[in-house]
């Protein structure tokens, strides 16, 4: 048998937990394959968990809790899932949506926040992650559950550097963008709305311009604000990672 793969530890960043249970974490990966297409299921049968570790998400996610896994195919090859923590829609939470309709009622109490994440991304990409799926009811270190939703890891998303394009190459960009934004609206519910509230005007493209100036120049203000707490030693942090 080929020998099992590790994944390395980067504190703090990456770092496996003090106990370790295979069996447990065994048991949520039968658990989420089971939301998966049947042909990726399948695939996901012929792979073996080897290792998983804790890891330190991105700023438009902190103070979830986020788990790599690692699995090992036949012939050796390497499979990187992530699980990430799946909380309450902003819509609920900040969005002043007082009474969501009554089947996503019914589905989020049988199914889960994980299960809400991966159907929305399944309606608004016109391809998504065939490894995406869903777990309900994780047993946390504080014995709360949480739902989580699963993914592949770094599935070969691409990015340009914004710096270093002119101003032809931006507006492309931004074209592009949003093309890929429109076509998923398109898909929900309220598209005639938004077409009728955006209507044939530049109104909304000059209202959208200045916020998004103001909201750059707020977020520019508050890393100041960051950057000058962790100098004065009140607002501990570690730097460089």
């Amino acid at each position: 048998m080929t020998e099992a793969r590790r994944i390395v530890d980067q504190p703090p960043i990456v770092r496996h937990p003090a106990t370790m249970d295979f069996a447990a974490m065994e048991q949520l990966v039968r658990r989420y394959r089971s939301t998966l297409r049947a042909d990726t299921s399948l695939l996901l049968s012929q792979y073996r968990l080897v290792d998983y570790a804790r890891r330190l998400v991105g700023v438009g996610s902190v103070g979830t809790r986020s788990w790599i896994l690692l699995f090992q195919g036949p012939a050796g090859e390497p499979l990187f899932l992530q699980a990430k923590e799946a909380g309450k829609s902003v819509l609920e939470t900040h969005g002043r949506v007082d009474q969501a309709p009554q089947y996503v009622v019914t589905d989020l109490t049988a199914r889960g926040q994980g299960y809400r994440v991966v159907g929305a991304q399944r309606i608004l990409q016109a391809q998504s992650d065939p490894f995406l799926g869903w777990i309900k009811d994780v047993p946390g270190e504080d014995g709360l559950p949480r739902d989580y939703y699963i993914r592949q890891f770094r599935d070969m998303k691409g990015s340009f550097t914004l710096t270093e394009m002119n101003a032809k190459e931006t507006a492309v960009y931004a074209g592009l963008c949003g093309g890929l934004l429109a076509r998923a609206h398109s898909q929900s519910p309220g598209s005639a709305f938004i077409l009728g509230y955006l209507g044939r005007s530049a109104v909304f493209d000059h209202a959208i311009s200045d916020w998004a100036k103001r909201y750059a120049d707020k977020t520019e203000a508050d890393h100041a604000l960051l950057q000058r707490a962790v100098q004065s030693g009140r607002l501990p942090a570690e730097t460089g990672v």
